[in-house]
This record gives C-alpha cells, sequence and structure tokens, in this order.
C-alpha cells in the first residue's frame, strides 16, 4: 500500500492476548548438578502437562472487527 506521495505505509498491527478461563497444570521436575571444569551447573528436566478452556471474547465489545481476526 502507498499513500499519495508513493511512500509505502502499513496498517499497525495491534495484538491483544487472551488467557484461558480455567488452566490446568500438572508436572514434574527432575533436577541433576553437571560438574564442567570448576563450575557446577543444574540441569532441569521436567514433564508438564497443560489443559485449559477458552471462552468465546466479546470482539464486539473490544471494538474489533471479526475480519481482522487471525
Amino acid at each position: 500500500m502507498a499513500d499519495w506521495s508513493g511512500a509505502k505505509s502499513r496498517r499497525p498491527q495491534l495484538r491483544r492476548h487472551f488467557l484461558p478461563e480455567v488452566l490446568n497444570v500438572a508436572g514434574d521436575v527432575q533436577t541433576q548438578t553437571l560438574h564442567r571444569g570448576i563450575y557446577n551447573a543444574v540441569v532441569f528436566r521436567a514433564q508438564v502437562k497443560l489443559s485449559g478452556r477458552f471462552g468465546v471474547p466479546d470482539f464486539g465489545a473490544l471494538k474489533i472487527d471479526i475480519r481482522d481476526v487471525q
């Protein structure tokens, strides 16, 4: 898209982040100390399970045109 002078213009991007109404997090973390020269480094290993539920946002109340939603 270009304006009357031929310079390119862009439509600004606005971002909205929608968080879940319900979020469940379950996990198990294991640590291991590794020795590297004179340094000790703690390494983490994790098994994580996430689940959640999102509601449908009211785009009208947020003044967001549904055509602008990606």
